[in-house]
């Protein structure tokens, strides 16, 4: 019992935090509850019932992961969809029209820039540009900085500004 348990901590450490409950006794006993209701099937002639509860816990572990990698992306994917609906409800069009020459000098920066206001979303960009998420979010931050820089210069008040 206690190496099932020591396998089912180290599966769930990777994904600790991500998930609701990653407790290594609820992955033990997730895996113990498949077998016996038939959703995981144990060949005893092939492999032991450890080897086959580890096996269980590895694949539960897995799609836990799966599933919480989905739902973040579902979450910032939602996100950006809130900030690109912002940058037209929130900014005024006097400082969006000066955002592209703000961001001359950053290339890509004034690409992402440009496919927000034409409504892309987080994934088309990074699909269209070819670029790492990482990489999409520091330049999202670069046109925020952009875009507060550019309210101050014009003394524009933002509804950001006024909800603070």
């Amino acid at each position: 019992m206690r190496t099932l348990l020591s396998y089912a901590t180290f599966r769930m450490a990777g994904i600790r935090g991500m998930v609701f409950s990653a407790d290594a006794s609820d992955l033990l006993h997730e895996a113990i509850a498949r077998t016996l209701d038939g959703r995981r099937r144990w060949n005893h002639e092939r492999i032991d019932f450890v080897t086959h509860l580890k096996g269980c816990m590895r694949s539960i572990a897995s799609e836990l992961l799966q599933r919480a990698t989905t739902e973040i992306g579902a979450i910032k994917e939602a996100a950006m969809r809130s900030w690109r609906q912002d940058l037209d409800e929130y900014w005024p069009t006097e400082i969006l029209e000066h955002i592209p020459s703000r961001l001359a000098d950053d290339e890509l920066a004034l690409q992402v820039f440009e496919r927000l206001r034409q409504g892309y979303t987080r994934a088309e960009i990074i699909h269209a540009l070819k670029m790492r998420p990482d990489a999409y979010d520091a330049a999202r931050k670069r046109i925020s900085r952009a875009l507060y820089a550019v309210a101050q210069e014009e003394g524009v008040q933002t509804l950001y500004d006024r909800h603070a």
